[in-house]
C-alpha cells in the first residue's frame, strides 16, 4: 500500500501519480493520529513503558483493520448506532474483489449474517468475489494493496485536479466553492465529469453567473464544449509526459520491483485513458 511506502520513505513513492500521492498522504495522516491517541491512552493509564506498542506494530494492525473490515447497514429493529455498521468477520475477509458481484451479502435478525452466492454455477475449489464498491484501481492500491488487471475496471479515471485548480483564478475559485464544485475533477476514456464540465466552463468566462444556468440544467453549456476539450487535451498531454519520465525512473528501482511493478502499472492504467480520451 502506498501509505506503507511513504512511511517508510521509498523512493518509489515519489514516482507515483499525484492522484495516489494525495490519497495515501490523507491516509498516513489518519494513521499517525491514530497511533498519538492510542500513545497518549497508554499513558494515560500507566501502560506505555510496560507495554509499548511499536509503529511498526501498530500499522499491521491498522492496516488489517482497515483493509479487511466490513461496513453494513445494521436493520433499524436492532436499534446499532453508525459505528456498529462496520465489523470483521472471520472467513469472509477472504473473499475477494470484483467489479460485478458474484455473492451478495445480507444481515437479518432472524438469519443473522449471510453470504448467498450469485446465479452461476460453482465447482469445488472455485473461488468467489463480491465487489468491494464501485471504486477505481488507484483507490484499491490505496485501501487495499492492489489493483485489476489492465483495462478490467469499468471505474478507472484520471484525476486532473491539481492541473485544472492551477488555472482558477481566485475569484473563479471561491464561485466553485460557493456551489460545491470546487475539487474532484475527474477523465474518463470517452467523457469527462460534469464537475470537470462545470470548472472547465467557468475559466472560460468573465461572468460566472452564466454558468449557473449549466449548473441547473438550464443550458447543456455547448458554447465552451470546444474550448473545454481543448484544455482537457492539454492537460492530459502533461499528464502523458511526467508518467512516462516517472516509469522510466521507475524501472531502474531494482531494489522495491514489487512496488515499482504496481506504481508502473498504476501510470499504464492513466496513460490508456489519457490516450483514449486524446483519440476518441
Amino acid at each position: 500500500m502506498p501509505m506503507i511506502w511513504a512511511l517508510q520513505n521509498d523512493p518509489v513513492f515519489d514516482l507515483l501519480p499525484i492522484s495516489i500521492k494525495e490519497h495515501a498522504k490523507t491516509q498516513q495522516e489518519k494513521f499517525l493520529r491514530d497511533y498519538r491517541t492510542v500513545q497518549e491512552f497508554l499513558s494515560d493509564v500507566g501502560l506505555d513503558s510496560a507495554n509499548p506498542v511499536s509503529q511498526d506494530d501498530f500499522l499491521w494492525a491498522w492496516v488489517c483493520c482497515n483493509s479487511r473490515c466490513l461496513y453494513m447497514e445494521l436493520p433499524e429493529i436492532l436499534e446499532k448506532k453508525l459505528e456498529d455498521n462496520l465489523t470483521m468477520v472471520p472467513f469472509v475477509d477472504f473473499i475477494n474483489h470484483a467489479p460485478e458481484d458474484h455473492c451478495f451479502v445480507s444481515i437479518s435478525p432472524t438469519k443473522g449474517f449471510q453470504v448467498t452466492s450469485g446465479p452461476r454455477p460453482y465447482s469445488g475449489g472455485d473461488q468467489i468475489f463480491f465487489s468491494y464498491g464501485a471504486h477505481s484501481d488507484e483507490f484499491l492500491l490505496c485501501e487495499y494493496g492492489f489493483m485489476l488487471p489492465s483495462r478490467c475496471n469499468p471505474w478507472n479515471s484520471v484525476d486532473i485536479t491539481p492541473y485544472v485548480l492551477a488555472l482558477l483564478r481566485a475569484e473563479q475559485s471561491e464561485f466553485l466553492k460557493e456551489h460545491n464544485y470546487y475539487g474532484e475533477y475527474t477523465v474518463m476514456s470517452d467523457q469527462i465529469s460534469f464537475r470537470t464540465e462545470i470548472a472547465l466552463a467557468t475559466l472560460q468566462v468573465k461572468d460566472l453567473s452564466k454558468i449557473l444556468a449549466i449548473i441547473s440544467g438550464m443550458s447543456e453549456g455547448g458554447a465552451y464544449k470546444k474550448n473545454t476539450d481543448l484544455l482537457i487535451k492539454k492537460i492530459l498531454n502533461k499528464i502523458l509526459t511526467t508518467s512516462k519520465e516517472r516509469v522510466g525512473k521507475l524501472r531502474q528501482c531494482s531494489e522495491s520491483y514489487n512496488r515499482s511493478s504496481l506504481a508502473i502499472q498504476a501510470h499504464h492504467n492513466i496513460n490508456i485513458i489519457c490516450d483514449d480520451y486524446i483519440h476518441h
